[in-house]
């Protein structure tokens, strides 16, 4: 009977996904690209203003831009699953498709297509490739689609919004870092905080196995199985993976503010045990351009000079 049960739920999932491609059901979704879409050209504009910015690289230009529109999404996603998560009924239901969630899960994906396209652009453009970065958003993307097609997990998916709660502290960071202000105390709280919120993606890594193991009858025969497999290679990933190398690199930057994604010569050194910019150290910063345009920020100490 539960080969039955499972063969009809899965072609009911299937007959979803047909349903869904040809009802364009893609109206929410389009303006959810085209809102971030215009959330990185406003920030493109408005910081061209900035003669930090204006001395950028391309290739930085792109990410800072992609930075304020992650910061967007960061706050849009959390707060979306803090208003909608109070209201499920417990213990959840494997298929709990709601009007609200439904447009919570649209929007998600709208925001994951821009983010992959913009993403892998950049990086053929200037042949680089952050793997985890792609791996994360790219299962992200594909984990939402089956959500919305499939109509299975939706308050399993809004529960793993709740991960973005770092996303708008780390790019805070990247910012406040490239613009000079790794020595202020605002950007020393926004760290602080966003240390604080990786240990919270790990604890809800935690619940998350929990909640795998208490309801494992629903994700391996009602929840479409290419969601599930989907839903623990993204757990395993974040749980062992993504979250302790971040905050590793999160919590070594507190203490010596380097740009991790465009000085790797810098962050390389951090690792080796130089020393710190906010140490014991007479900081003196000049700025100019290499070939490619990157900012190189050089620093001269009163002692202990390195062998």
């Amino acid at each position: 009977m539960a080969d039955v049960g499972t063969t009809t739920t899965t072609t009911e999932a299937n007959e979803s996904i047909y349903r869904f491609l040809l009802n364009g059901e893609m109206t929410i979704i389009l303006a959810s690209f085209v809102c971030f879409a215009l959330v990185f050209l406003f920030s493109a504009i408005a910081s061209f203003g900035l003669r930090t910015y204006r001395r950028f690289a391309a290739q930085q230009k792109v990410f800072w831009n992609l930075a304020v529109a992650r910061a967007a999404f960061g706050v849009f996603s959390t707060g979306a699953a803090i208003w909608y998560l109070p209201g499920v009924d417990w213990p959840i239901r494997p298929v709990d498709t709601t009007p609200q969630s439904t447009f919570i899960i649209q929007s998600c994906i709208g925001f994951f297509m821009f983010e992959c396209m913009t993403l892998f652009t950049s990086n053929i453009v200037f042949r680089t490739f952050d793997v985890l970065l792609a791996a994360h958003h790219s299962m992200a993307l594909a984990d939402v689609c089956l959500c919305l097609m499939t109509g299975h997990a939706h308050t399993y998916m809004i529960m793993s919004l709740l991960f973005e709660i770092s996303t708008p502290f780390t790019c805070v960071s990247w910012i406040f870092l490239k613009t000079g202000h790794a020595d202020s105390r605002l950007w020393k709280l926004n760290q602080y905080a966003m240390i604080h919120a990786f240990h919270m993606r790990q604890a809800l890594c935690y619940v998350f196995s929990l909640m795998l193991w208490r309801f494992w009858d629903d994700f391996a025969h009602v929840i479409h199985p290419s969601l599930t497999l989907l839903y623990i290679s993204g757990l395993c990933l974040q749980m062992f993976v993504m979250n302790p190398y971040w905050l590793h690199k999160k919590t070594t930057q507190l203490s010596s503010p380097v740009d991790w994604n465009f000085n790797p010569a810098a962050a390389t050194a951090v690792n080796g045990h130089i020393q710190s910019l906010n140490g014991d150290v007479n900081n003196t910063k000049t700025c100019s351009e290499n070939g490619t345009g990157d900012i190189i920020e050089r620093t001269t100490t009163r002692k202990n000079k390195l062998a």
